[in-house]
């Protein structure tokens, strides 16, 4: 596209393309249609040791979107004369209305020869810290699809973009979505359907749920008891306290500005001394009781987090964590189908300023353990759902604290789900080298490409790979960075 046209459509241009009468009109569920959402837009890169038949990738994943309530996906943002976002998919999809926009670029060179491509991130024996930051611009995304949700609103532009790059060796694929379509597992059911639809295991492939029928508004709504408030709600931020959570918020900005998306390579051994040394915590503390379970993602998240106190001076903290309420509430949703939709919570965990110097790590651990386990039952995700009605995201804590939030893409298992084999042309890595089987992704990293907000202080955990080592992705202030990677230094094995 042409440059100059590009800075019209995206600056300028403010008027919607005319409705299509013969558009169907589907709903944008309260818990997508978020101001906040309204503004995210998320890169996905995978990387695959293999050369990929792109065509055949392309076609699986068009003829996906023909499918009854999957074409939902290929449909426009619009936003109606009520201010609510709503997808209009078009009667049928054709080269001029796209169900997806998708580029491909070639190199006539193996991945590492090329100059963003030998820059990815490999795995290793040390843990390190990676900058981010425009680094991969050229392999992950065009000028075209570096747009917000609601920016795109504004466009004849369907929702996803994906970039392929091809090697003489091995694959990218680049997928960029708008936070309106989806949290992760959604993501999950997207991507296991596209590899059914590769592999011509089309019957396998779930019905799509809830394209029109919101099954999250009816947790909490008001033909349900309410049985229990939510855990935490007599710390709820809001009037003065809010007030004065947001100006410290401001200030922190004023005074950090900068932020830095990085990425986070844990090996398998530094994750497992960092559990054991949790649960030897524990131990000491149990006084001879049963030892309490803490998971690799609580005990991810308590390290990682913990460093928020030393940056941001001796005050409270709250761990935010993305809790997913799929599988968690009986009946809320329909077994067997896919549900490509925003069907997040967030469980809340609060430090003193004094916690954060005298609990260890296995007690903070343990912390976030029982804020989740307390948090996430029915009733409670219930009772959170009531609060969001009134509050869209509710926040807990000190009014003169700051916050950190942990989103743990575990569950999605994408270095599993995803199984692009049957488009394999050839493998381009061979033997011991090899960190994936054929068609499985041997990486990945995700970061934000646009808000309007001010998002920082945030970690998303991408996964175990096969070598049981963690993948974490960062958006923070040097100074934070500057902490971790010291405490990264300690930790190593010699």
């Amino acid at each position: 596209m042409n440059p100059a046209a590009w800075l019209w459509r995206r600056f300028m241009a403010r008027t919607p393309p005319p409705i299509v009468d013969t558009d169907t009109v589907y709903p944008l569920h309260r818990q997508d249609d978020q101001a906040y959402y309204r503004q995210l837009n998320i890169v996905w890169l995978l990387r695959f040791e293999d050369v990929l038949d792109v065509d055949k990738l392309r076609q699986a994943l068009a003829k996906l979107l023909e499918r009854d309530g999957w074409r939902k996906i290929g449909g426009r943002l619009r936003i109606n004369s009520q201010g609510k976002m709503e997808v209009h998919v078009p009667e049928k999809f054709t080269d001029e209305r796209p169900a997806f926009r998708w580029t491909h670029q070639t190199f006539d060179m193996p991945l590492n020869e090329h100059p963003a491509g030998a820059r990815l991130p490999k795995s290793g024996n040390r843990p390190y810290v990676q900058l981010v930051d425009n680094e991969f611009q050229n392999i992950e995304t065009t000028s075209d699809q570096a747009l917000t949700p609601e920016a795109l609103s504004h466009l004849e532009e369907p929702q996803c973009s994906f970039l392929v790059t091809s090697f003489t060796d091995q694959t990218i694929v680049t997928l960029t979505w708008p936070h309106t379509l989806t949290s992760v597992m959604g993501l999950s059911s997207l991507m296991e359907a596209w590899s059914l639809m590769v592999a011509g295991r089309e019957d396998e492939i779930l019905p799509f749920g809830g394209a029109e029928e919101d099954f999250m508004d009816k947790l909490g709504g008001e033909d349900q008891d309410e049985t229990e408030p939510f855990a935490l709600q007599d710390r709820l931020l809001q009037g003065l306290s809010l007030v004065r959570f947001v100006l410290g918020v401001v200030w922190d900005i004023v005074r950090r500005p900068l932020t830095q998306t990085k990425l986070v390579f844990l090996p398998a051994s530094f994750v497992s001394d960092l559990l054991q040394q949790a649960r030897d915590d524990l131990k000491a503390s149990s006084e001879g009781k049963e030892l309490p379970f803490v998971s690799e993602g609580d005990v991810l998240t308590a390290w990682t987090l913990s460093v928020l106190p030393e940056v941001y001076g001796n005050r409270p903290y709250t761990v935010l964590n993305a809790a997913d309420l799929q599988g968690r509430v009986p009946g809320l949703f329909k077994p067997g189908h896919a549900y490509v939709q925003n069907t997040l919570m967030l469980t809340c965990t609060m430090f003193s300023a004094e916690d954060a110097k005298s609990l260890d790590l296995g007690r903070r651990a343990l912390r976030v353990r029982q804020s989740i386990v307390q948090q996430t039952t029915p009733a409670q995700c219930a009772a959170f759902a009531r609060l969001s009605r009134k509050h869209s995201i509710p926040l807990f804590g000190e009014a003169s604290g700051t916050m950190g939030t942990m989103t743990n893409w575990g569950k999605a298992k994408f270095f599993d789900v995803i199984d692009f084999a049957p488009a394999v042309v050839k493998a381009g890595v061979s033997g011991g080298r090899r960190q994936a089987e054929p068609g499985k992704i041997a990486y990945q990293h995700t970061h934000m490409l646009k808000s309007a907000f001010e998002v920082r202080n945030c970690f998303i955990v991408m996964g175990k790979d096969r070598q049981g080592s963690y993948w974490l992705g960062g958006l923070f202030h040097p100074d934070f960075w500057a902490v971790l990677e010291k405490d990264l230094q300690k930790f190593a094995p010699s």
